[in-house]
């Protein structure tokens, strides 16, 4: 699904106040001023090779900074791996593969800084317009399944490099070290990222005018998640290019929580409370929780037994004795 979300930042003079914001979102194509979808174009491929174009640069200027730190070794050899992927990969399919799974699906999110700056600037220079390319990448980067948690924290101390080397002598540095310090999932970093850091590189520094657009794109990044959740178990995968694995990786999905409020969980209600008390009975639960209890207090033990060389063992049974069994 490929989605533009656009915010158009300018003075409205009935309102009487100096900023507002707008924000259209295109779904398989919705703009603001009509209900009927068009088919979105996509990005042209130009923007997408001038992206890719500036990541060995990145690259060089992190290997330069971190050649002579043995830590951080694997980490730039990821970066060199990533960097020849890209030269090779292909900008029709506009999908990147890298080890353990997709590095970013189309750069949506990185492009996303660079066509947003271009709308809230009217002439933008060049040199702009790769500071809002890097700033894709940093978000791009900040999105990637690595195959350790080293690796992810290496990752994320080149982001900050990036932002120092570039964006350091800018008003707006402190701002962007902020954003990237928010530990948000798939509705900040897919939507309200790209658009802030366009906002702050364009001089809108207004908290109210972030706070709205952080609102709306925050509930955009929501649907997005929701419709995610719902195409993995009912998209065609001819379509979305994968089979949905959701059910069998046991994620907590969307799907899943409207089952449960469907299913009476969730409702102070006491024939709905009884109603699934009668399904645990069908289930035969108490028997799961009995076999459960008698198995665990049996490791428990065996863990004390084994690791019990310097302290006494009484110091853990003494609390093992008093949750076993316990009605209260």
């Amino acid at each position: 699904m490929d989605i533009e979300f656009i915010i158009v930042y300018k003075q409205t003079k009935e309102t009487n106040i100096n900023t507002q914001i707008h924000v259209i979102m295109a779904l398989n194509g919705h703009d603001e001023t009509s209900q009927i979808p068009r088919k979105v174009q996509r990005l042209e491929p130009s923007e997408l090779e001038q992206f890719d174009d500036l990541f060995p640069e990145i690259v060089n200027i992190l290997h330069q900074r971190w050649s002579d730190n043995k830590e951080i070794t694997d980490a730039l050899n990821w970066f060199k791996e990533v960097q020849y992927t890209i030269s090779n990969a292909s900008h029709q399919d506009h999908v990147l593969h890298v080890k353990s799974g997709s590095l970013v699906n189309g750069k949506n999110r990185g492009i996303s800084v660079v066509t947003t700056y271009k709308l809230l600037v009217k002439d933008v220079s060049n040199e702009d317009i790769k500071l809002a390319r890097i700033l894709g990448w940093c978000i791009e980067w900040n999105n990637v399944g690595l195959i350790a948690v080293n690796d992810a924290i290496y990752l994320e101390a080149c982001v900050y490099e990036i932002l120092k080397h570039y964006f350091r002598k800018k008003p707006y540095y402190i701002d962007l070290v902020e954003l990237f310090h928010q530990k948000w999932k798939t509705a900040y970093y897919s939507f309200y990222l790209p658009v802030a850091l366009a906002m702050y590189m364009a001089g809108i520094t207004d908290e109210d005018v972030h706070s709205k657009a952080k609102t709306i794109l925050i509930e955009m990044g929501t649907f997005f998640q929701i419709q995610d959740d719902y195409l993995d178990c009912f998209g065609d995968p001819s379509v979305i290019g994968k089979i949905g694995t959701d059910i069998q990786d046991n994620k907590c999905s969307w799907l899943v929580i409207q089952a449960l409020k469907r299913n009476n969980y969730g409702c102070d209600d006491p024939t709905k409370i009884e109603k699934v008390k009668d399904l645990y009975e069908q289930l035969d639960l108490q028997t799961v929780y009995s076999d459960y209890e008698e198995n665990s207090f049996k490791l428990l033990m065996n863990l004390i037994d084994k690791n019990c060389d310097i302290l006494p063992k009484e110091v853990f049974t003494s609390f093992a004795y008093k949750i076993y069994k316990r009605q209260k």
